[in-house]
């Protein structure tokens, strides 16, 4: 006979908390308000700047500040809302390492069927 010990709410650690939820929502939120202020904010910036610099045509310009704007949106709102993901992951890995070191269970068995 050989001893199983395993923790007893291994299952219950993959399961997410409500705070990480929110904080994890909050950071896709940050990045898709950012990306849209890049669109309406940024983008006519952009694209008066490169009619000025560039010399190109109003349409061309506008797509260009357009494109430009979203992409700097969104690299911006990842950089904003990273500390969001990141205290998500640690508040994640804390609360998981505590229950999985919380109990144990411990048997008798020559066969090892974890699950039941």
């Amino acid at each position: 006979m050989n001893w199983v010990i395993f923790p007893k709410y291994a299952e219950e650690t993959s399961k997410k908390s409500w705070i990480i939820r929110t904080l994890e929502i909050y950071g896709v939120l940050t990045v898709i308000g950012a990306a849209l202020s890049g669109l309406f904010v940024a983008g006519p910036v952009i694209a008066a700047w490169l009619m000025k610099t560039v010399s190109t045509d109003y349409n061309t310009a506008s797509l260009g500040g357009r494109i430009l704007g979203i992409i700097g949106g969104f690299f911006s709102g990842l950089w904003l809302s990273l500390p969001a993901f990141a205290l998500a992951m640690v508040i994640d890995d804390i609360h998981a390492t505590r229950l999985q070191t919380g109990a144990y269970v411990a048997f008798q068995s020559d066969e090892v069927k974890l699950g039941r």
